[in-house]
């Protein structure tokens, strides 16, 4: 049965109106508050330590999603704190090249779980590694060449190939190796 207009007062939608809100808003504010309560991140506290003068470079990887933290070559130290969606976080550091002497990378924790609302940590340290210094060329014949180094102590043993260019192939079974 319909009403006329008249039967219904401004008084009757007020009082109809007000008796709804307090359901309305209570569905509504319930929701927004689980939402507002529950984090949908974790934080990942990432230190990257290194000589003055070097860079550094530190990859976070999930699947498709990568995350990069730096160190400039200015200082020794840069901590930085990344928020990451929980996941299984693989943490790579590749090698660096500063005035030609190769750097790498000890990384505390090669992979790195992330939860909502909790903080993980990594360290990854850049040092100079041991490597060649110093090359000179002593000597040079129609077939010989004689070259000098400096190298780190410990037996380390060295490859000599001769190529031009790129045509550097691997190693042959006759290849000069020296102590």
């Amino acid at each position: 049965m319909r009403l006329p207009r008249a039967a219904l007062g401004a008084g009757t939608i007020t009082v109809l109106v007000a008796s709804l809100m307090p359901v309305l808003l209570s569905g509504v504010g319930a929701h927004a508050a689980d939402n507002d309560r529950k984090p949908r991140t974790g934080t990942v506290t990432v230190t990257v330590k290194g000589p003055a003068g070097v860079p550094g470079l530190v990859r976070l990887r999930s699947g498709t999603k990568v995350r990069a933290v730096t160190k400039k070559p200015a200082g020794t130290v840069r901590t930085v704190k990344v928020k990451l969606p929980p996941g299984r976080w693989s943490v790579t550091a590749p090698q660096v090249v500063d005035d030609s002497a190769l750097y790498t990378a000890t990384v505390s924790r090669r992979a790195v779980r992330v939860r909502a609302g909790r903080t993980a940590a990594v360290a990854v340290t850049f040092r100079r590694a041991p490597s060649v210094s110093g090359l000179q060329v002593e000597r040079i014949e129609s077939a010989l060449v004689g070259l000098t180094w400096t190298g780190p102590a410990g037996g380390a043993s060295y490859l000599v190939r001769r190529g031009t260019g790129r045509s550097l192939r691997p190693p042959s079974p006759g290849a000069l190796r020296c102590r």
